[in-house]
């Protein structure tokens, strides 16, 4: 039985961990306290779901530094609904960090830190590696892992709440959001290799969330990747990273699905595809299908508009 009750012997640091569930069982809160019904209290006047709870379970610690390492290992494990600090972004461990020494001695023209931050932000929303309603990381978490300042931070997210790819809650941090989906173009034949096409690597990798859906396998699982850059009177038109296709194997598809969007170019991108900071740029997703309706292989293609026009990629629309 859990230890609910305080007595006038409690020595003067005893602190109770908290945990608060609603009429199924499901965690709602977790929290510590040296005085519980205070806390219900506060609790009753600034928390919109607190009508929803029906059960409240208390257990005792001897000191408030026990009962905080036990609040935020419950948090971390149990994930209860409306807690916010401590629980970790799904996206934390898969951001990549960024060379920002590689990045200054490869551009002409380098963007601001805070543009470069948004746009790898803004891919992992696109690329459903953080999905909408998801939190992104904590901006000291973002500081430690990009090496960057509090300003720039906070100019990267302001930037995709404007493009609404974010939105803020007070107190509670920045989630991740999904503006309106843009309208699926058919496009003529492209991201094929050729005489012009150089690999850049082939390789075993994990698939991203996108990818992975489309090929019907986990988040994450290693999958045959292929890039490569493809040339147009020696200069870079195409960068191309194809996921899935069986080595040696002709490619037949029975049908072709490609969506089109603009992107902010990734740093791999800039360097792949000599871009100056305004280069217009299109990301095509292609999905390949065989006869039974089964995806074959993914490719992300990426253009640089400058040297690859528009009209020689867009058929008519259906």
């Amino acid at each position: 039985m859990v230890d609910d009750s305080q007595t006038d012997g409690d020595p003067p640091g005893r602190t109770a961990l908290y945990r608060l569930r609603d009429s199924r069982g499901h965690l709602l809160y977790v929290g510590i306290t040296s005085s519980p019904e205070n806390r219900w209290l506060s609790h009753e006047q600034t928390k919109s779901w607190w009508p929803n709870v029906v059960s409240r379970d208390l257990t005792w610690f001897d000191d408030r530094e026990s009962a905080a390492a036990a609040e935020v290992a419950a948090i971390k494990t149990e994930l209860p609904r409306f807690n916010h600090s401590h629980k970790p972004s799904p996206l934390h461990e898969r951001l990549e960090p960024v060379d920002w020494a590689r990045y200054d001695a490869t551009q002409r023209h380098p963007l601001d830190r805070h543009l470069v931050i948004a746009s790898v932000l803004r891919n992992a929303v696109l690329d459903g590696d953080i999905k909408p309603g998801e939190r992104f990381p904590s901006v000291p978490q973002l500081i430690g892992h990009f090496g960057v300042s509090t300003t720039a931070i906070q100019n990267a997210l302001s930037v995709l709440k404007e493009e609404g790819f974010a939105v803020g809650r007070k107190g509670a941090g920045v989630y991740a959001a999904q503006p309106t989906e843009a309208a699926v173009v058919p496009l003529a034949a492209i991201g094929a290799g050729g005489n012009e096409a150089a690999v850049v690597e082939a390789v075993y990798a994990p698939a991203p969330a996108n990818v992975a859906h489309l090929l019907g396998i986990e988040r994450g699982s290693p999958v045959r990747t292929e890039r490569w850059v493809r040339s147009e009177g020696g200069r870079p038109v195409e960068f191309v990273t194809a996921y899935g296709y069986e080595e040696g194997r002709p490619l037949t598809p029975a049908r072709s699905v490609r969506r089109v969007r603009a992107i902010t170019p990734t740093i791999a991108v800039f360097k792949a595809l000599e871009l100056d900071t305004n280069s217009p740029v299109l990301a095509v997703m292609s999905a390949d299908y065989d006869a039974s309706d089964r995806c074959i292989g993914v490719k992300s293609i990426v253009m640089n508009g400058n040297h690859a026009s528009v009209e020689q990629i867009i058929t008519a629309a259906q």
